[in-house]
């Protein structure tokens, strides 16, 4: 496996991991409904999720506050669109946070100096 597939394979696992915030981080660009999320997951990291996987999240996001729903569309096809609240984007703030400092103690502690990528360099 090229280290470009394993960039992508560890970036999916962690996205899996963090997929709420990656729910918030979508929903602050604009509010959309479960396909389109998942259309964008998709995008960003080379697979789609379950339907089993991401509406049981997106209602205990919405049961914790995190985002709001509104059913919109004709009697038809109704669609529930999220979109995220201030405690959502508080929470997402927070995580970056929390992950920028993470990185910087997983990068001190175990990337050798030179090994280091320097600032403003993407990987593959």
């Amino acid at each position: 496996m090229s280290i470009g597939n394993r960039l992508r394979s560890a970036e999916a696992k962690v996205a899996r991991n963090l997929l709420d915030v990656v729910i918030l981080a979508f929903l602050e660009e604009g509010p959309l409904h479960g396909y389109k999320i998942n259309a964008r997951f998709r995008k960003a990291f080379g697979h789609g999720l379950s339907a089993s996987t991401i509406y049981p999240l997106l209602y205990t996001l919405e049961e914790r506050g995190y985002i709001e729903g509104e059913w919109t569309g004709n009697s038809r096809r109704k669609r529930r669109v999220y979109s995220i609240t201030q405690k959502g984007r508080d929470r997402l703030t927070s995580t970056y946070y929390v992950l920028a400092r993470l990185t910087k103690m997983i990068e001190r502690t175990f990337i050798k100096e030179e090994e280091r990528p320097e600032r403003g360099v993407t990987l593959p």
